[in-house]
């Protein structure tokens, strides 16, 4: 974020130990659902979004953040993969040399801040957070109605900011606290998170969610 730079100088995100690629094509028969694999320090995510595409999301374990952009081409995609299930490798056949694939390390903002004085802060420029809870654009858009509706009967634009940390830090945090719980998981021993994750995903995933249908 410029404006977070301008306003509070040097403040880059932190890396968090993965690489990820982004990228839609069309779905492969049976793809009817939110449907993950997991493997040993990697995951790859199928997510229908109409009758004929959906939108995927790979990422990779590393020691370092990715500086050579090769590293996210297709080749290098299928090669990572190759040992996944189907229709893993079917959706990485689809992908053309000419396909866009948005490649980058995965980032947090580390220090949570809405903003100071004049200046208010909303989505990834606040609080950037590893994208496994998918509510990333979710978090921002809840950020705009709620600084929208402060806004509208601010008395002065210097009560805008406590407020709006006020309303949605406890929120936000909770989503980051989830966040960081399902890395962990994610990041145990194979044998021990299959099996976690088979006796308790139900209950795990209505943990996760369901408090955030109340309203921000």
């Amino acid at each position: 974020s410029s404006v977070r730079r301008l306003e509070f100088g040097h403040s880059e995100p932190s890396f968090r130990g993965q690489a990820g690629w982004r990228f839609t094509v069309r779905r492969p028969a049976g793809l009817d659902d939110w449907t993950a694999f997991l493997g040993r320090g990697s995951a790859f995510l199928m997510l229908p979004i109409s009758e004929d595409w959906a939108y995927y999301y790979a990422d990779q374990s590393s020691d370092r953040a990715a500086t050579d952009s090769a590293q996210g081409g297709v080749e290098r995609l299928r090669e990572h993969f190759a040992d996944y299930a189907p229709p893993v490798c079917e959706v990485l056949a689809r992908l053309g040399p000419a396909d866009p694939i948005h490649f980058s390390a995965i980032e947090e903002v580390s220090r949570q801040c809405f903003g100071l004085g004049r200046v208010v802060l909303i989505g990834d420029a606040a609080h950037a957070m590893s994208p496994n809870m998918a509510c990333g654009a979710a978090m921002a858009f809840e950020d705009a109605l709620v600084l929208a509706e402060i806004v509208a009967r601010a008395g002065s634009a210097l009560e805008v900011v406590p407020e709006f940390a006020g309303r949605r830090s406890a929120r936000v945090g909770r989503v980051r606290q989830q966040t960081d719980r399902r890395d962990r998981v994610r990041s145990l021993p194979p044998v021990v998170r299959d099996w976690l994750l088979g006796l308790m995903f139900s209950r795990l995933y209505a943990g996760n969610y369901q408090p955030l249908l109340a309203l921000p």
